[in-house]
C-alpha cells in the first residue's frame, strides 16, 4: 500500500495549515455511526470522531464510498427527500483479511506520530493531516483487533435522516423495514437540526447472499410504498 509521502503532507500544511486531531481507529457500534465523522486515508478502514448527523453529499463520487447493496437504497432515499448517514451493509471477509488490515494500520500509525497522515473526510471530501505523535492503535495486538472486527463486521447498518416536513414517515419507515428478516429498526429525534429524525435500521442475517437480498427488499419495499407520497408531496409543495 502506498504510504502518505512527507512532501504531501508539507503542501496540505501550507493550503489547510490546521491538522486534524482527536481521531481513533476503534471498532463502534452501529447506532453510533449517525452521530460519527469519518475519514479514510489509503487503506480500507475509517478513522472517526464524534461529530454532528450531517446530509450525504450526492454527487456521484459519493456513492462510490456507499457499500454496493446500500447504493440503489440511497440513491432512492435521497429522490425522497431524504438523506443517509455513514453505512454499512455488513460483511463476512475471513480472518486474512482483517490481518492485512492490522498491517496497515501499524503502518499509518507511523506516520501519524512522525510526518502526519493524510485523510479524506468522508462527506465533504476535505483532505486533511492526521498527525499525534503519542498515536496508539487501540488494540495490544493482531489477535486481538482480528477478534473484534469479525465479531461485529456482519452488523449492517443504515440511517435514515428524516426532515421534520417528512416526521410522519418515521412510523412508515419502521413499519416497511420491520416486515424484513433479520432488520431491527428503531428511531431517535435529533432535536434542533436539519433532519429532525434518524431512524435507524440495523440488519444481520448471518449470510452475505441472505443479507443482500434483505437490502434489495427493503429497497423494493420503500419503492413501492413512498416514491409515489413522494411524488405527490412534491407537486403539493410546489404549487404552494
Amino acid at each position: 500500500m502506498a504510504m502518505t509521502p512527507a512532501w504531501l503532507c508539507g503542501v496540505l500544511r501550507m493550503i489547510a495549515p490546521l491538522e486534524i486531531v482527536g481521531l481513533s481507529a476503534a471498532v463502534i457500534p452501529q447506532e453510533r455511526f449517525p452521530f460519527t465523522r469519518w475519514y479514510r486515508a489509503s487503506g480500507p478502514w475509517y478513522y472517526h470522531r464524534p461529530g454532528k448527523p450531517d446530509a450525504a453529499c450526492l454527487d456521484e463520487g459519493c456513492y462510490e464510498l456507499i457499500d454496493p447493496d446500500l447504493r440503489p437504497l440511497c440513491r432512492l432515499l435521497h429522490r425522497l427527500g431524504l438523506a443517509t448517514t455513514p453505512s454499512c451493509q455488513g460483511h463476512f471477509y475471513p480472518k486474512s483479511y482483517f490481518q492485512r488490515i492490522w498491517a496497515i494500520l501499524e503502518r499509518e500509525g507511523e506516520w501519524i506520530r512522525t510526518d502526519g497522515l493524510v485523510v479524506r473526510d468522508s462527506e465533504t471530501g476535505l483532505l486533511q493531516v492526521f498527525h499525534d505523535e503519542h498515536y496508539q492503535l487501540p488494540w495490544p495486538d493482531a489477535e486481538a483487533f482480528c477478534r473484534e472486527a469479525m465479531a461485529q463486521q456482519s452488523r449492517g447498518y443504515l440511517g435514515i435522516l428524516v426532515p421534520p416536513e417528512r416526521g410522519e414517515w418515521v412510523a412508515r419507515l419502521e413499519e416497511i423495514a420491520g416486515q424484513v428478516a433479520g432488520v431491527r429498526v428503531g428511531h431517535q429525534e435529533l432535536g434542533r437540526c436539519a433532519y429532525r429524525y434518524v431512524v435507524s435500521l440495523l440488519m444481520d442475517t448471518g449470510d452475505a447472499t441472505r443479507q443482500t437480498r434483505a437490502w434489495e427488499r427493503i429497497t423494493a419495499l420503500i419503492g413501492q410504498r413512498l416514491e409515489r407520497v413522494g411524488q405527490r408531496l412534491e407537486k403539493i409543495e410546489g404549487k404552494g
